[in-house]
């Protein structure tokens, strides 16, 4: 309860939650408030909306484009708009969302061969963690350990489509590493513009063009590292996983209200995840000590970039 009088009045005029908009040197604002459940289930069916007006304005104009369509599904408490309830053969709402996130995607699709520009457009589809297990039953679904807010391969291995008409061989399956950091520097080669890049900040992202454009490419990335919040957790090497500290889930499916993070013992948790992708038993002093000197040498030359490019605060160490 707020007691204070000067809070109160304050909590009472702020401005509704919902989608907020803003353009460069422009004001943020409230472009769509959600005051209802009603409101949210219809939050993807706006954010279609704005991709549609800004790719039809955007080609129409002969301009380059380069659009991130972020879906508000599958996330936590999904809730799919009006005409998708019931819609998947389990009825639950995030089977329905699904649906949803699959309609707008071929909708999206459609607006670009409409256009013309299929040919000259590179799609990603991809997510930026695992499944969401803490929402069970009404949760996605993987077969390895964990799943979002932890570093196991349930947090963060996740499917990527790629597609780019004419110009990237179809129906081709590929293991090779590649970060979402990536995604950015590959977009900037495409987009004719690598070199324009500032000299006094550090990139993670590797350009992976040829990886994704020559049949049966070969990723030029090494090693992919594994954060939690401001501590390093692990790495993936070749097949392997080297875990530096690793996740203890306390209640099963609550990885993320239930997690602790904890610090190895005597040697670092290493999987071979060809021959072990669930992560259930170490094998790194039976079968790696030859790879942990390399695998903390990764890990040592990583966090010292930090240390000459530090990352901007935004509070995850509170």
């Amino acid at each position: 309860m707020l007691t204070n009088p000067d809070l109160r009045n304050k909590a009472m005029t702020l401005r509704p939650e919902g989608l907020i908009k803003g353009t460069k040197g422009g004001k943020r604002e409230v472009a769509y408030p959600i005051e209802s459940i009603e409101e949210l289930s219809m939050i993807d069916q706006v954010l279609r909306d704005e991709s549609v007006k800004f790719l039809s304005e955007t080609i129409d104009s002969g301009e380059p484009f380069y659009l991130i369509h972020s879906f508000s599904k599958i996330h936590n408490d999904n809730y799919p708009a009006p005409k998708y309830k019931g819609k998947s053969p389990a009825a639950m709402p995030v089977r329905d969302a699904m649906i949803e996130v699959d309609d707008i995607t071929g909708e999206l699709m459609a607006l670009l061969k409409e256009k013309g520009v299929l040919e000259n457009t590179l799609v990603i589809f991809t997510s930026d963690n695992g499944a969401n297990e803490d929402t069970w039953p009404d949760s996605g679904y993987h077969p390895w350990r964990g799943g979002k807010g932890t570093t196991w391969e349930g947090g963060v291995r996740v499917p990527g489509v790629v597609y780019w008409k004419g110009m990237i061989e179809p129906g081709q399956i590929n293991n090779g590493l590649m970060d979402l950091t990536d995604i950015y520097m590959t977009s900037l080669r495409l987009g004719g513009v690598m070199d324009k890049l500032p000299d006094n900040l550090y990139f993670d992202g590797i350009d992976q063009t040829a990886f994704l454009l020559a049949e049966n490419g070969k990723s030029r990335r090494q090693v992919v590292y594994m954060w939690n919040r401001t501590d390093f957790c692990a790495l993936r090497w070749l097949d392997y996983k080297i875990h530096f500290k690793v996740f203890n889930t306390v209640i099963p499916r609550r990885n993320i209200d239930a997690s602790v993070l904890q610090d190895i013992g005597t040697a670092p948790w290493v999987f071979n995840l060809n021959m072990d992708p669930k992560e259930m038993a170490s094998t790194g002093h039976q079968y790696f000590e030859w790879g942990v000197p390399q695998a903390t040498k990764f890990m040592k030359a990583h966090i010292g970039t930090m240390k000459k490019y530090p990352n901007t605060d935004i509070g995850l160490g509170i």
